[in-house]
């Protein structure tokens, strides 16, 4: 009995020093003093609430303020001629280069308002709430807590399009519930400090138990979907368009094999230039980077007219080395998935592909590695448009007016910024 008294008496100061710190903690974060959050957790998981209700002009609105997010707010009561939807994902979705959470661009060109206005050009008597809820550098894990959040103030559709930046694994749930507390971070935070910015790898880490990283995006998918339908709220889930020839090209840095620094690429791209096809394909089966063979082979292919097997190629390629790209097998995961619970469901892989005459997605499609032009990001946003409208708002609503063309949209909004914004000057480079 006395042990036992010692030892509670022994703790409760523990216990003390612990509420007070974290009092003190979340005071000081709250007041913009300090900041708890390592860049790596900050992309991983959702601190604290996502949206807070706010006062504006005399109405109260729900508004999305968080590190990694443009700032967006919609009214807590919602209209009763008030469609609201949610566009969840990562960087992707949030539509960079055109917008981004530091709201330095034009803040136009992404998915969600080129949705926006195709919607509300086509039925001009409905309020069409469509919110950006992309997230830079997010992968499915903290996409997965978004939607927890998002389904809680009843949205009718929130469309899901993630795949990009998978590569950590988790190594513990506990990890994602003590990220809660702020004692818990600084302390992560002080001993387990950032990677410094210049030495930093541009693309996310690959761990390399590939096998744990598909689980792990099938598992949070499988729980957006058990979420949202205890809730009853409706998804629409994308695949992810891929940049299939993206090869590595950008920052300078160990991890992303340069052609440059491969003297049988480099060779064997020459080769394949001046048409000798079989001596390039002798040559790239040389390099000791068979990955990136893989990707030049699959052009050896294309050129040659042989599309299936350039197919092939570039699958087995952006597998074993996504670069920030969705695998293509998380993309056939998406497509099994939906078939089986009977999700509504938009294959952007397949548009994008199906742009070209080839069946291989144009580079010109895409801004970067995974990024779209804002043309790229229009021809998203009118198919899943075309999908909304055939599978839920003309028998809803009733039959929409005309499609709008590019130009009409642009004349309408004063969009004309998107033909002539020098994107560069913010430090975007298209490769």
């Amino acid at each position: 009995m006395k042990t036992l008294k010692i030892f509670i008496f022994s703790i409760i100061p523990l216990f003390a020093v612990l509420i007070f710190a974290t009092i003190l903690l979340k005071n000081l974060e709250h007041r913009d003093i300090i900041y708890t959050e390592r860049p790596d957790d900050l992309v991983t998981y959702l601190t604290g609430e996502l949206y807070e209700k706010t006062l504006i002009n005399g109405k109260y609105y729900y508004v999305i303020n968080q590190p990694t997010m443009i700032v967006s707010s919609f009214p807590v009561e919602k209209g009763s001629n008030t469609y609201r939807i949610f566009l969840v994902g990562e960087s992707f979705v949030m539509g960079i280069p055109y917008v981004d959470q530091r709201q330095i661009l034009s803040a136009y060109g992404d998915m969600s308002n080129w949705l926006w206005a195709l919607l509300s050009m086509r039925y001009p008597n409905v309020n069409f709430e469509v919110i950006n809820a992309g997230g830079a550098s997010e992968n499915s894990i903290k996409i997965s807590q978004v939607v927890d959040e998002l389904i809680k103030v009843h949205p009718d559709l929130i469309i899901i399009a993630a795949g990009n930046n998978e590569g950590w694994v988790q190594t513990t749930s506990l990890n994602q519930e003590l990220h809660q507390w702020a004692v818990y971070r600084a302390l992560k935070k002080t001993l387990l400090p950032s990677v410094i910015r210049s030495t930093r790898p541009y693309f996310a880490p690959q761990d390399p138990d590939t096998q744990a990283i598909e689980k792990q995006f099938q598992k949070n998918i499988n729980h957006i979907i058990s979420s949202a339908q205890k809730m009853r709220v409706p998804i629409l889930f994308c695949t992810m368009p891929i940049n299939w020839r993206y090869d590595g090209g950008g920052p300078q840095v160990e991890m992303i094999p340069m052609v440059a620094h491969d003297k049988f690429i480099v060779d064997g791209i020459k080769l394949m230039d001046n048409e000798q096809y079989e001596r390039a394909n002798d040559v790239f089966l040389q390099s000791s980077n068979s990955v990136l063979a893989m990707r030049y082979i699959a052009e050896l292919y294309e050129k040659q007219g042989q599309v299936e097997k350039a197919k092939d190629f570039y699958r087995s390629y952006v597998q074993a080395l996504p670069l920030n790209r969705t695998r293509p097998s998380y993309n056939n995961f998406i497509r099994s998935i939906v078939k089986e619970h009977g999700l509504l469901y938009v294959d952007l892989e397949s548009i994008a592909d199906n742009q070209s005459p080839t069946g291989i997605a144009d580079k010109e499609l895409f801004w970067d590695w995974c990024h779209l032009t804002w043309q790229g990001y229009y021809l998203m946003a009118r198919e899943i448009q075309l999908v909304m409208i055939d599978k839920i708002f003309k028998s809803k609503i009733g039959t929409p007016l005309q499609e709008p063309t590019v130009q009409e949209i642009i004349d309408r909004y004063h969009w004309q910024a998107l033909y002539t914004t020098y994107l560069d000057r913010f430090g975007w480079r298209r490769r």
